[in-house]
């Protein structure tokens, strides 16, 4: 985004300028409005989710962590420390070793 900013910062501004019809604002307005409702439902889901593995571990030995986690690229949980719990509940059997399995492959492949 910064270098957006700093190479073609004058370009975007320009090219934002114009005559805007009021019922595309309206538009462009509640499609916004509904991306934000979207992603509040979206984070209360990462929450029970969340609750629930805490639920599911509590009791259980924690397991050590071994290696660095891939990224997740698209739709990232917001969850913190998402991949211990997955562990504990797996007893330390960790898939993400497969080419392609990130923590969030992982979560959900738990959750079948």
């Amino acid at each position: 985004m910064t270098q957006i900013k700093e190479k073609k910062g004058e370009l975007v501004y320009k090219s934002l300028e114009g005559e805007y019809q009021e019922e595309h604002l309206f538009a462009l307005d509640q499609a916004y409005a509904t991306w934000e409702h979207y992603n509040g439902l979206i984070q209360a889901c990462d929450k029970a989710v969340e609750k629930q593995l805490l639920a599911m571990t509590q009791g259980k030995e924690a397991v050590v962590s071994s290696g660095k986690r891939k990224p997740i690229r698209y739709h990232r949980p917001e969850i913190e420390n998402l991949h211990q719990p997955l562990l504990q509940l797996t007893e330390g059997k960790d898939p993400t070793g497969i080419a392609g399995l990130t923590d969030y492959s992982f979560c959900r492949l738990s959750a079948r």
